[in-house]
């Protein structure tokens, strides 16, 4: 089992937090551009799947592609 080195003095603690939260920023940049990648990518193949089995969904304003229904689920986990 490994610790953390705590911080010692209030300095030390917002530095980390100013740390922790570029850290979480980055990660929701990487994981926005992840979704817009899948969502670039994803496709829903009509000869291998039935075609009422996933049906096409607008998920955005009017003029945003439709995409399956399928990459919602994969995105939610």
């Amino acid at each position: 089992m490994t610790t953390t080195n705590l911080p010692t003095s209030a300095a030390e603690a917002f530095a980390a937090l100013d740390h922790a939260r570029q850290q979480k920023r980055a990660a929701e940049v990487a994981e926005t551009l992840a979704i817009a990648a899948a969502a670039d990518l994803y496709d829903i193949d009509r000869v291998r799947v039935c075609p009422d089995l996933e049906q096409l969904v607008p998920y955005g304003a009017d003029g945003t592609p439709v995409l399956g229904e399928g990459l919602a689920m994969e995105v939610g986990g």
